[in-house]
């Protein structure tokens, strides 16, 4: 019953919205996107998926999934980047959120990453991102754009994309959902459940337990030592069934490699973060360094920033994406308070406009894109 109030809310919102603007279909757009994505109604957008994509890299086959409107033209070009997930593009919410993007009218290419299907984040993966750009770039209806979109640990790869010359002129925006800025403050939130509020103070909060494991799996590849890698996976599988489980017998037998990544994952102190990370194999201080866009001049970013992101979100805090939105020359950011990283549940009219104008931001893109109206909504 709350779901349903909730949907005539949102509806009322929109329709209102509709006849105080001059964009009455993407008004009536954004209030489908919000309910879709709210749960507020069953996940029947009558769209269809059409194919599979299929590009080619230097001359190396890529492929992907490709998902039209049904009933009504594409209007503009998405490219939808999942996050660090082993279910990657067929993940039944992930299919679901391309599918209600596509009933808004764009063409969404969703391409497969192997990375982050095997849990292994790489800023190598900005790559393949920006073969998928220049693909839909060539399509009819990406010719004057093409808009990002990307969910949690994928925000990063995806911005380090944009930011790559070759294709930087053809991203027009970037939707990022529950996404971070600084990999330092990701990995001390998901190790400590600690973080720097607006002000510098540092504030604590409960954690998903599960956020060290992935930045395990993700540079476990980039130990030397296979010796280290099957103990710290061992370990690693007794401590998430038990967080307190013994396993100094396993520890005594890691290289200094294998103990500092096991010292990063069991710290509970922020200040000693910096330090730790400092003493973490080349390979993977590297690799975090090369994902962070706190290293990088985000000035040059072209495209506009579309950033949502949960207050109470376990896994990357809120002010991750604060961070980002002050570092880009474009940028709005829609705090919620019913969004668990990437599961929405809302239940406010607070949170329900909130999602509501980051979809008309980003419908709006669309419209610009395809030559529509220019309509501004105020917040």
């Amino acid at each position: 019953m709350r779901r349903k109030a909730f949907f005539f809310a949102a509806l009322a919102v929109a329709l209102a919205a509709a006849f105080l603007s001059a964009a009455p279909q993407r008004a009536w757009d954004a209030a489908r996107l919000v309910a879709a994505l709210g749960g507020a109604t069953p996940q029947q957008v009558g769209v269809a998926l059409q194919e599979t994509a299929i590009w080619s890299e230097d001359g190396v086959e890529r492929l992907g999934l490709l998902y039209r409107p049904a009933g009504r033209p594409a209007e503009a070009a998405l490219v939808l980047v999942p996050g660090a997930d082993v279910a990657g593009q067929q993940h039944p919410l992930f299919i679901a959120f391309a599918e209600t993007l596509a009933s808004a009218g764009f063409l969404v290419l969703v391409p497969d990453i192997e990375t982050l299907r095997q849990l292994q984040l790489s800023a190598r993966d900005a790559e393949r991102i920006a073969g998928a750009v220049a693909f839909m770039s060539e399509q009819p209806v990406g010719r004057s754009g093409v808009v990002l979109a990307a969910i949690s640990y994928a925000v990063g790869p995806t911005v380090l994309a944009a930011l790559d010359p070759a294709i930087s002129d053809r991203v027009s925006a970037i939707l990022g959902i529950g996404g971070y800025h600084d990999s330092q403050a990701a990995v001390t939130f998901f190790t400590t459940g600690a973080y720097r509020d607006p002000q510098g103070d540092w504030k604590a909060k409960e954690v998903a337990n599960h956020g060290r494991w992935v930045f395990l799996r993700a540079n476990l590849d980039l130990l030397p030592s296979v010796n280290d890698r099957a103990l710290l996976l061992e370990m690693a599988r007794l401590r998430r069934a038990n967080p307190i489980a013994p396993v100094y017998h396993l520890r005594d037998l890691l290289s200094p490699d294998g103990e500092a990544v096991w010292s990063v994952l069991t710290n509970e102190d922020p200040e000693q973060v910096p330090a730790l990370i400092g003493a973490l194999p080349p390979p993977i201080r590297d690799e975090l360094t090369a994902l962070s866009l706190a290293e990088r001049d985000l000035s040059r970013l072209e495209a506009e920033l579309i950033l949502v992101h949960g207050r109470d979100d376990p896994i990357l805090p809120y002010t991750e994406s604060l961070a980002l939105a002050a570092a880009a020359p474009q940028a709005n950011l829609y705090l919620l308070d019913s969004l668990a990283h990437v599961e929405l549940d809302l239940s406010t009219l607070a949170d329900g406009w909130r999602l509501f104008s980051a979809a008309w931001a980003l419908l709006s893109v669309r419209d610009r894109l395809a030559g529509g109206p220019a309509t501004g909504l105020a917040e």
